[in-house]
């Protein structure tokens, strides 16, 4: 009978009282009311995070281009780079380059590096290609536009990886010249070139002599001036460059077999939530062409 007793009083010891139980529920709801928000601002804190991240690393490229004294690449991986002629090529006459190419794969749309065709040293006519930096990649759920589809299976322009010259409007919360509010504006697609070596400096060229081909590449490039410029001529641009972030995921289509990306498939771009690039986008990045100078443009989300 003691033993019994004993017994109950040390499992009503073990247990909670009400009060306590009460003290736990209402710290979990302070905490859940502080949590809550910040979840909720995730996705904006990381596209906020990629645009600093663009917008130091265009900074660097403009740098390099000034303490180099030559002209400094910042190229993009497009969405379809393994479907050009010139990298399908290198499974036959580079297969070590061709391998590399493969490794970018998962960072299409989403990876950039820095290269010049010439250095502080180089001898006249004896010109040294170099990249600069490793491939990096903007923060998981931010993108720069491209093929977008959406829910319904439909997509939206390719944005800024569509050939040269084409373009697209994205809306935007500025005032006009009269003070009306939110009008649309026509942005271009990122300049390309094929005169840059890819995937590394050691990639062999096409074409006979000096004529020389590689991967076509979308970039943006800094003059020794810190200027924007067109490649290979290395003249002024006519207009400023603008690039536009995307929130959302790109899905990378993976072979079954080797459980890697598929290189003849290109990638999806989704938006969440959908068209923001173009009605609702977060930031534009600006660069002005005279200068280099950049500053950014936010959007409102509508």
């Amino acid at each position: 009978m003691k033993t019994n007793i004993r017994a109950g009083l040390e499992q009503l010891r073990r247990a909670f009282t009400l009060l306590e139980m009460l003290t736990v529920l209402a710290i979990i709801g302070i905490l859940a009311a502080i949590i809550g928000p910040s979840l909720g601002n995730f996705k904006s804190n990381v596209t906020a995070a990629a645009t600093q991240q663009l917008l130091a690393d265009i900074g660097r490229a403009r740098q390099l281009a000034i303490s180099q004294h030559t002209t400094v690449y910042m190229v993009f991986l497009p969405p379809g780079y393994m479907q050009d002629v010139a990298c399908y090529t290198l499974r036959d006459i580079a297969p070590k380059e061709y391998a590399k190419a493969l490794t970018l794969l998962d960072k299409r749309m989403i990876g950039y590096n820095f290269l010049s065709l010439r250095s502080v040293g180089d001898q006249p006519g004896q010109h040294t290609a170099h990249y600069w930096s490793s491939w990096k990649s903007l923060p998981e759920g931010v993108f720069i536009p491209g093929l977008a589809r959406l829910p319904d299976g439909t997509s939206v322009p390719i944005q800024k990886f569509a050939p040269p010259n084409q373009t697209f409007n994205v809306y935007t919360n500025v005032h006009d010249q009269v003070g009306r509010v939110g009008i649309y504006r026509t942005i271009s697609a990122f300049s390309n070139t094929y005169s840059l070596p890819f995937p590394s400096e050691q990639t062999p060229a096409l074409g006979p002599g000096t004529w020389k081909m590689w991967t076509t590449l979308p970039y943006i490039a800094f003059n020794y001036l810190g200027q924007l410029v067109n490649a290979p001529s290395e003249t002024l641009r006519p207009a400023d460059e603008v690039i536009p972030l995307a929130k959302g995921s790109v899905l990378y289509p993976h072979d079954p077999a080797t459980k890697i990306s598929n290189p003849a498939l290109p990638p999806t771009a989704l938006e969440v939530p959908p068209g923001n690039s173009t009605t609702n986008s977060f930031n534009l990045i600006y660069i002005d062409r005279l200068t280099g100078r950049t500053h950014v443009e936010r959007q409102e989300v509508r």
